[in-house]
C-alpha cells in the first residue's frame, strides 16, 4: 500500500501475536515497503535538519510560537528561520488596530500623504498645517497671535473705546485738533514736537491730573488751572524775637523758630526765601542766615529735602546792622506732599544779632 502521507495519514494495520510472516492481511515484506514509504514521505515533508538551531523540532516550533504570540525582537528568530517583518528588523507582528499604538513615533515613510481635509492638528513640532486645511474661524476663536493687517477691517474711531493708541498712529500734524491735547504723563506733554507746539496749545496730564498751556512768547508750558491743577499761594512768616549775641558756628534755628509748612505745587518746584535784620558783633565775624527744607509740617521735623548750604544765605560781616533778602529756587518736590522751610544762621566766630527773620515760599506754577 503506497503511503497517502502528507495529504492523508496512513492507517497500517498491526500484525497480532498469531499472525506469521507470510499471513496475507499481514503479509511481512508489505508492511516493511509501506512503512519504509511512509518514513521516506516524513523526511520529505520535513526536509534536511527540521529542528534547525534548536534542541528539537517541538523546541523550534515552540520558540516561533512564543516569538508570534509575544509579538518580541529577535535576530535569532528572524535570520535562522526567515519571520517575515514590518521594515526589516526582527519585530515580529500581527495586524493591529491603531488605536492600540499608544507610544513612539511612527516611521515617515509609513504616513500616507494625506489631504489638507485630513489634518486636523494644530502643527506642533514647528510643522505648518496647509493654508487650504484651515477653516473660516469666528472671531471669537482667535484669541493669540497677531493679525496681518489685512485682515484688520477699517474702523471707526468711534469703535475704540478701551487700551491706548500707539503714538506713530497719530498725525504729525495739529491742524485737526489744534486747540488741546491729552496725554497720559509729563513725558508725554514733552514729547509733542516744537512744530506743533502752537500758541495757546492745551494740554490736559492724567498723571498727575493738570491742565498747561504753551506760551510761545516764553517758549515754556504754562500751568493754567483746572482739572487737578494745586492753586498754592505765595507764603510767609516772620519772626521778631531777637537773637541778641548768639554764638552758634553751626547752623541753628536759635531760641525760636522762623518756619513756613507748605504743600507741594503741581510743578514741584518753589522759591524759598529769607529775610534778615541782622549785624556782627566783630568785624570780620560773619553772620549767616540761610534755610533749610524737611519733610512735614513741624518745624525741623521730617527728613531732609535741602540742607543748609552757605552758598545760599544771606551775610553780613560788619558792625552795621542791615535788612537785605534773597531766594532761590527748590526742584524735584512731590505734588501734594507738605514740607516746611524754616531758617537756619550761625556766625564764624565771636558773636552777632538778628532782631527779625522771615521765610517766603513761592510756588512755580
Amino acid at each position: 500500500m503506497p503511503t497517502g502521507y502528507p495529504a492523508a495519514i496512513d492507517n497500517f494495520t498491526d500484525p497480532a501475536p498469531t499472525d506469521n510472516l507470510n499471513t496475507a492481511a499481514v503479509l511481512h515484506s508489505s508492511l516493511h515497503t509501506n512503512v519504509n514509504d511512509a518514513i521516506n514521505a516524513i523526511e520529505t515533508e520535513l526536509g534536511v535538519n527540521p529542528k534547525g538551531a534548536a534542541l528539537s523540532v517541538a523546541a523550534r516550533l515552540s520558540a516561533i510560537d512564543s516569538a508570534i504570540n509575544g509579538k518580541i525582537s529577535s535576530t535569532f528568530f528572524h535570520a535562522a528561520f526567515g519571520v517575515a517583518t514590518l521594515d526589516g528588523s526582527s519585530m515580529l507582528v500581527e495586524n493591529v488596530d491603531a488605536g492600540k499604538i499608544t507610544t513612539g513615533s511612527i516611521n515617515v515613510a509609513r504616513i500616507p500623504n494625506l489631504s489638507g481635509a485630513k489634518i486636523n492638528g494644530t502643527g506642533s513640532g514647528g510643522a505648518a498645517i496647509p493654508v487650504d486645511a484651515v477653516p473660516s474661524l469666528p472671531t471669537s476663536q482667535i484669541t493669540s497671535g497677531t493679525f496681518a493687517t489685512a485682515r484688520i477691517p477699517n474702523l471707526d474711531a468711534s469703535k475704540i473705546t478701551t487700551g491706548t493708541i500707539d503714538p506713530a498712529r497719530l498725525p504729525s500734524s495739529v491742524t485737526a485738533n489744534a486747540n488741546s491735547r491729552v496725554v497720559a504723563d509729563i513725558a508725554g506733554r514733552d514729547a509733542i514736537p516744537s512744530g506743533e507746539r502752537v500758541n495757546g496749545l492745551i494740554v490736559t496730564v492724567l498723571s498727575p491730573l493738570t491742565q498747561w498751556t504753551w506760551r510761545t512768547d516764553t517758549g515754556a508750558w504754562k500751568q493754567t488751572g483746572a482739572p487737578g491743577y494745586l492753586d498754592e499761594p505765595d507764603l510767609e512768616f516772620t519772626e521778631a524775637t531777637d537773637q541778641v549775641a548768639f554764638t552758634s558756628t553751626t547752623p541753628t534755628p536759635g531760641t525760636a523758630n522762623c518756619f513756613q509748612a507748605f504743600n507741594g505745587p503741581q510743578s514741584g518746584q518753589v522759591w524759598v526765601g529769607v529775610h534778615g535784620n541782622f549785624e556782627s558783633n566783630l568785624v570780620g565775624a560773619i553772620v549767616y542766615i540761610g534755610f533749610e527744607v524737611r519733610t512735614g509740617s513741624v518745624a525741623g521735623g521730617g527728613s531732609s529735602v535741602v540742607a543748609f548750604d552757605s552758598d545760599k544765605t544771606i551775610a553780613n560781616g560788619n558792625t552795621t546792622r542791615i535788612l537785605c533778602g534773597d531766594e532761590w529756587l527748590v526742584t524735584g518736590l512731590t505734588p501734594g506732599t507738605v514740607y516746611n522751610a524754616r531758617t537756619l544762621h550761625m556766625i564764624t566766630s565771636s558773636n552777632g544779632d538778628i532782631f527779625n527773620r522771615r521765610v517766603t515760599v513761592k510756588p512755580v506754577h
